[in-house]
């Protein structure tokens, strides 16, 4: 079964790495308190974090379904209430009962990238993040992405403690740059960082995480890929979670997006 799961990851791995997508938390700074980030979990494969995720429910939390699309659920547990993804002490987890991916995902181009995991016991913590029914942040805005990935290009591991990182809202202003090199970036996602400086992004290990609308609580985006790391123009590439409202409420069947402003 270890091996299955190994080749299930690594396909997907291929996969991001055929479209020169990666996705770390560069230039970032460590998060102080897990009061900062309650919602935050780490989806782990064998004891390994694989991606970020959200949770916006009790047994409910929203990731990436490029993270999980060939993960094997026996294999497959979350962690939370923590800041460190590799300790077990003082950290929670829970077994994975289910797996939700969008019906209409697409692997080769992660269009449609979202995907939920149910949970076999309740999650307790200070809050959950709450779903947005609609766009309500302005191009240039601030918007907080949060994760355990690499924090340079260079990395060779994963970020033991959680990251956090400020980045501007950018709506489809990336849109242009990836479809020069073929990639198709559409209205339900959003592009975020630092247009012309690059510098902040995204990084490996950061994808299935959450893009938290400062101040409110609502999870706006899930990252979903990235080129290079901080990579100006490109910048990060987020799944635009209001897209994926109704979906998200039919299959959980408890959650409620919320208007933010």
């Amino acid at each position: 079964m270890k091996l299955l799961l190994l080749f299930a990851l690594l396909g997907t791995c291929l996969a991001m790495t055929a479209l020169n997508r990666t996705g770390r938390i560069t230039n970032g700074a460590k998060v102080g308190n897990i009061n900062q980030a309650p919602w935050m979990a780490s989806i782990q494969a064998n004891g390994n974090h694989i991606c970020g995720g959200t949770i916006i429910d009790k047994r409910w939390i929203l990731t990436s379904a490029a993270c999980i699309s060939g993960a094997l659920i026996a294999l497959t547990k979350v962690r939370y209430n923590t800041l460190i993804q590799n300790l077990d002490y003082g950290s929670q987890n829970v077994d994975v009962a289910s797996v939700y991916i969008n019906p209409n995902f697409i692997s080769g181009n992660l269009e449609h990238n979202i995907a939920l995991i149910s949970t076999k016991a309740d999650m307790d913590v200070l809050a959950f993040a709450k779903i947005p029914c609609m766009d309500s942040i302005q191009e240039g805005a601030n918007i907080d992405a949060y994760g355990w990935g690499y924090l340079t290009e260079r990395s060779t591991s994963l970020s033991a403690e959680l990251q956090k990182a400020t980045l501007r809202y950018l709506e489809l202003k990336c849109a242009p740059y990836h479809a020069s090199v073929g990639i198709t970036v559409d209205e339900t996602m959003f592009c975020a960082g630092e247009h012309t400086a690059g510098g902040v992004g995204i990084c490996k290990g950061d994808e299935g995480g959450p893009a938290i609308r400062p101040g409110f609580g609502t999870v706006h985006g899930i990252a979903s890929f990235h080129m290079g790391c901080g990579k100006p123009f490109f910048g990060s590439v987020f799944v635009r979670v209001n897209r994926y409202t109704s979906w998200i409420e039919a299959t959980t069947g408890t959650v409620k997006c919320i208007v933010d402003g």
